[in-house]
């Protein structure tokens, strides 16, 4: 937890003492015990997670800066000494299947630059784990000092994607997104993320994908429209489907829950049947299918 204060503005000890006087065999200092318990569980987590289900990704969310000065320009709190987190431990260990470090500052912050902490922490990421940054997208119409506008959470955004280390963002909280502040929801929806997207595989659980299913496709006489028909390839019942019609020059994606065998394309505009479709099957830790082909 983070530092605590009285009423006199002095640090209340977190009130561990007995348990470090019973439980500290190898003689550590007692804020290399506590990092030690800390980076124990972390570890117990990852491995006790898969072993119940191996398909589960494991995530951290860590203060976004590990310490001062790395990388050089950076200044903030010292989660290492503050919050006994030696979270660049955990990433360069592959204790996590996703990293999503708080990159909770604007932009322009010249001590907590977010494409600079993003290369920082995509420089650490040497197991090559899903590097998600978080952003703090409530902060955006607010009125406060460290507030910003929805234009700053749009740029967070560009820098990630701008970094080939990343492949998405997580964004807190969700009430930006439900009140539509500034229209940001309404520009996420039809510009920035306007076509939909697989969460990225994590190759590490499982490389093995699944073998390309059969489709057939015909016309739906009573909906209107066209009917694909799902056939996955034997033992390899999908998580997800990824459909792709093409009607003429242009394409419409889907992406459909695995448990259906039936699936409904709505005609595109004048146009009622595709002129393809194409299929793959996506198992639960995000790797693709070949490509199944559907005239």
């Amino acid at each position: 937890p983070y530092l605590e204060r009285d009423a006199s503005n002095r640090i209340i000890d977190f009130p561990d003492s007995a348990t470090y006087a019973r439980h500290n065999p190898r003689g550590l200092s007692r804020a290399d015990w506590r990092r030690d318990n800390v980076n124990r569980f972390v570890e117990r987590l990852y491995a006790e997670v898969h072993a119940a289900k191996p398909w589960v990704k494991v995530g951290i969310s860590p203060f976004g800066i590990w310490r001062p000065g790395n990388p050089p320009s950076v200044a903030g709190l010292d989660a290492y000494t503050e919050l006994y987190a030696d979270s660049r431990k955990w990433l360069r260990n592959g204790w996590v299947d996703y990293w999503t470090p708080q990159l909770y500052w604007a932009t322009d912050r010249p001590q907590q630059r977010y494409d600079l902490l993003l290369r920082w922490w995509a420089e650490q990421n040497v197991h090559r784990r899903n590097l998600w940054p978080g952003n703090f997208t409530s902060r955006v119409g607010g009125a406060g000092p460290a507030d910003w506008h929805a234009g700053e959470l749009l740029e967070q955004i560009r820098l990630t994607r701008q970094d080939t280390a990343a492949s998405g963002n997580v964004h807190f909280s969700a009430r930006a997104l439900v009140r539509n502040v500034e229209g940001l929801s309404d520009w996420l929806e039809t510009i920035t993320y306007a076509e939909p997207a697989l969460v990225p595989a994590s190759p590490w659980l499982d490389r093995t994908p699944p073998a390309a299913p059969t489709a057939t496709l015909r016309a739906d006489m009573t909906y209107g429209g066209a009917r694909l028909a799902l056939t996955p390839a034997t033992g390899a019942a999908p998580w997800l489907w990824v459909v792709r019609a093409r009607y003429g020059d242009e394409w419409r994606t889907e992406i459909v829950p695995g448990v259906r065998r039936q699936h409904h394309l709505a005609p595109l505009g004048v146009r009622a049947m595709p002129d393809e479709v194409v299929l793959n099957a996506v198992d639960r830790v995000g790797n693709a299918s070949p490509s199944r082909t559907v005239r």
